[in-house]
């Protein structure tokens, strides 16, 4: 492990249940920080389709 980066743990991969076709799930492809918001753009591997999540941290 590497103990260099205290927010390592925000790199891990993101696994989200689509929205869309409730089956599938999204990895994660890109992120925008903003003071403690983080928001994540998905894309779905089994229907293609787009959402954005937004994660907080305090």
């Amino acid at each position: 492990m590497n103990d260099e980066c205290p927010e390592q743990g925000m790199e891990e991969e993101i696994k989200t249940q689509c929205p869309n076709c409730e089956t599938g799930t999204a990895g994660q492809m890109e992120k925008q920080r903003r003071n403690d918001e983080v928001t994540v753009a998905l894309t779905c591997d089994e229907c293609g389709h787009e959402w954005t999540r937004v994660l907080r941290f305090e």
